[in-house]
């Protein structure tokens, strides 16, 4: 039987932290920015806008470390709908007062 080869973790430097943040912040403002554009979109919109979003760091990592970006994709879009309905409450809300 062959054996297998480990598989180290991949470690996060401070460059690569400082990027993940960057590309968070960019996802939240890009959802924001979708719910009051294009509110009819919804949960829809907050995936594809959160990609969007961290498109421009997503192509770093995937070039790197295919688990990073593909952990960030998958975070993502676990995240985007709930931030993105978060968001439509508070746009709910400030367009009621």
């Amino acid at each position: 039987m062959e054996k297998v080869k480990s598989v180290d973790a991949v470690e996060f430097t401070a460059a690569d932290k400082k990027a993940m943040t960057h590309a968070a912040y960019a996802q939240c403002f890009f959802i924001l920015a979708q719910v009051m554009a294009f509110p009819s979109l919804g949960v829809a919109g907050a995936m594809v806008a959160a990609l969007c979003g961290m498109m421009p760091w997503l192509t770093k990592f995937a070039k790197e470390a295919p688990s990073k970006a593909f952990g960030m994709v998958m975070a993502s879009l676990c995240l985007a709908p709930v931030y993105g309905k978060l968001c439509e409450l508070v746009v709910h809300a400030i367009q009621g007062a």
